[in-house]
């Protein structure tokens, strides 16, 4: 299977702990593919721009409570806020950052998606169109 690329919408503090090394793993109610290519973050308001990407050395589905102990010193979030993220959630996803770069400028939604309309959660992007943003 190859690598997809996605997009992923963060609140802006926690696209800064990301790209600090502070928070090094990413909570998600629902599952991306399997292999994933590089994960581009979109700020949401007020930054509203993409501004970096982050790669995944791996992806577990667990009961909240496992990913909790095992991975709550990387989501750089309180217990209460996992709790409250995940409302009925019983099997959340974490995904573990590796290498993450931010850009020196923020790149417009529309050049990643063709839309101006930034997803939910997060999704899945054409990886001909990533290539040629990241060769300009």
């Amino acid at each position: 299977m190859s690598e997809r690329p996605i997009l992923l919408s963060l609140r802006p503090e926690y696209a800064r702990l990301i790209y600090q090394g502070t928070k090094r793993a990413e909570l998600r109610r629902r599952r991306p593919a399997r292999s994933l290519g590089l994960v581009f973050v979109y700020e949401t308001a007020p930054v509203s721009r993409v501004t970096g990407w982050f790669r995944v050395s791996e992806i577990e589905t667990a009961p909240r409570s496992r990913l909790w102990k095992v991975y709550r010193d990387q989501l750089a979030i309180s217990r209460a806020d996992f709790e409250r993220y995940l409302g009925g959630c019983s099997r959340p996803t974490v995904m573990t950052v590796s290498t993450r770069r931010c850009f020196r400028r923020g790149l417009p939604l529309r050049a990643f998606t063709g839309g101006s309309r930034p997803p939910q959660s997060f999704c899945y992007l054409d990886a001909a169109r990533i290539v040629r943003i990241l060769s300009q």
